[in-house]
């Protein structure tokens, strides 16, 4: 026998040993009764295993009836109002009169004026950031720690939000605003 021939004929054999693997489960499951064979030792074709469960097919028919839906989709109706629950009611005390206090009530603190524009973005390179704010009347193009309407100092310049504070009130926190609103 040549090299070749010899090529050949292991080929096929493999060819056939592949076959036979990859096709022996197919058809190696199914008995000729249509009931799946157990892969258990000890279970022959005659008999059956516990975990096979025969179907009948009365059981998949159902009732007419039987089952209502909560809700159709299709259909408007009106969700009933429940009824008014009742309120314990309890004995409250009558109020006690209030004592003036004459002269303890501390001044109001002033408060900060309100943010009447819109902070837009920025532009410029990473060391000189410029802010730009608009008040609808104006645009204002502001450097990190200029003042806005005489009013506002920028603190800070983010890249979508900037940090404003105010010249009369040092104290106060700065208020965050962000790109378009």
């Amino acid at each position: 026998m040549s090299r070749k021939s010899r090529q050949v004929a292991l080929l096929a054999l493999l060819l056939v040993a592949l076959a036979w693997i990859v096709l022996r489960p197919i058809g190696g499951g199914i008995g000729q009764t249509g009931v799946v064979r157990s892969a258990r030792a000890g279970v022959g074709p005659g008999e059956r295993d516990s975990d096979v469960v025969d179907v009948r097919l009365e059981d998949l028919i159902r009732e007419p009836g039987v089952f209502r839906p909560g809700r159709d989709p299709f259909q408007y109706r009106t969700v009933p109002t429940p009824p008014p629950q009742r309120q314990p009611t309890a004995r409250t005390p009558p109020p006690r009169p209030q004592r003036p206090v004459v002269g303890t009530a501390a001044p109001a603190r002033p408060r900060p004026p309100a943010i009447d524009f819109i902070y837009l973005g920025s532009f410029g390179p990473s060391r000189r950031k410029i802010a730009v704010f608009t008040d609808n009347a104006e645009i204002y193009n502001v450097l990190e720690g200029g003042v806005v309407k005489k009013e506002f100092v920028v603190e800070a310049i983010g890249l979508e939000s900037a940090d404003i504070g105010f010249v009369n009130f040092p104290d106060e926190p700065a208020k965050k605003l962000a790109a378009g609103g």
